[in-house]
């Protein structure tokens, strides 16, 4: 990929700092963020191992739903419940590990997931295009420049609500957002395009 050598895998702590800083206004207006659990006992859970959920057709809500589904796709990932307010999975997808974390959740599962990538070691120059180019044009992704730590982050919501998602669905979510951030980073490149 163009800009592995920028990329880097993430610590869990710097992700979660991530997370936090953009979802701070999805958390603190959610009546149920203080609800969160580190486990999540449901039928969702259950679902996960069955084939339904490895094909990707079984609607989920839980982390560890999603969790058992991501395996049974044959992707890498790993469930990270250290902040019990937002359980995250580490997730390998085409070559590159994003986080998806959860929010808004109770004992039946979560409403919300976050998509979270990012690009260390960009210019000033780039860092700029990228900001210019948030507030000029629609994307998938939005860029969060995190100035003391020197990281662009790209961040997505997606509402799975009570009636949950497919793994599948979200995959398919993941592949455009790791696409889109991808997009942006080669068209906001200081290196000339041959």
């Amino acid at each position: 990929m163009l800009f592995k050598s920028i990329r880097t895998r993430p610590t869990f702590v710097m992700a979660i700092k991530l997370f936090a800083i953009a979802a701070a206004s999805l958390i603190a207006s959610s009546p149920n963020a203080a609800l969160a659990h580190t486990r999540f006992q449901t039928d969702d859970a259950v679902a996960a191992t069955s084939s339904a959920a490895g094909e990707g057709k079984q609607t989920l809500r839980s982390p560890e739903a999603f969790l058992a589904g991501f395996k049974q796709m044959g992707l890498t990932a790993s469930l990270n419940t250290e902040d019990p307010k937002m359980p995250a999975i580490e997730v390998d997808l085409n070559g590159e590990t994003i986080m998806v974390s959860f929010s808004d959740c109770d004992a039946k599962g979560c409403n919300f997931v976050q998509l979270l990538d990012w690009a260390i070691g960009l210019s000033d120059k780039q860092v700029n295009a990228i900001k210019a180019r948030s507030i000029t044009t629609e994307q998938f992704s939005h860029p969060l420049w995190l100035e003391a730590d020197k990281v662009m982050a790209f961040y997505n919501y997606l509402v799975i609500g009570t009636d949950g998602v497919t793994v599948q669905a979200l995959i398919e979510n993941m592949a455009y957002f790791i696409d889109t951030n991808v997009e942006i980073l080669t068209a906001t490149s200081d290196t000339p395009s041959k």
